[in-house]
């Protein structure tokens, strides 16, 4: 399958700051969805404590329900390497790292200033590589 152009974050960003917290299954039927609708590549979850973003539970699961892709490129953020590890256990396709461009939000964020923001994402981008 090509690389597509766009990725839709939906299913990850949109939902993690939401009040309502959606089951797994509930996550994993909007990424069919999206699928369904045309978007090849799809941030379905974000691997990341659950204690600091509730909306993120069962990353695991919303893969799990998704089963068979054939349509689509399922995506994940992960933000340290433990969620890295988690993203290429769970068999998702690409992982999507960030890091903040300001001491003030990497701190927040990611428990680091930017220059140890950039540290991990290169060290996140290294495993993704390893791991194909």
């Amino acid at each position: 399958m090509p690389a597509p152009l766009v990725c839709d974050v939906g299913p990850r960003d949109g939902l993690q700051n939401d009040a309502v917290v959606l089951a797994p299954e509930t996550r994993a039927e909007l990424c069919r969805r999206l699928a369904a609708a045309g978007l090849r590549r799809i941030e379905a979850a974000s691997f990341v404590d659950s204690r600091r973003v509730p909306a993120m539970a069962g990353a695991e699961d919303v893969v799990e329900a998704l089963g068979d892709r054939t349509t689509f490129e399922l995506a994940a953020l992960a933000l340290n390497a433990r969620g890295a590890e988690r993203t290429l256990t769970a068999g998702v396709d690409r992982l999507h790292t960030s890091y903040g461009l300001t001491d003030a939000f990497g701190l927040r964020n990611q428990n680091g200033g930017v220059e140890d923001g950039a540290r991990m994402a290169e060290g996140l981008i290294g495993l993704a590589h390893a791991a194909g």
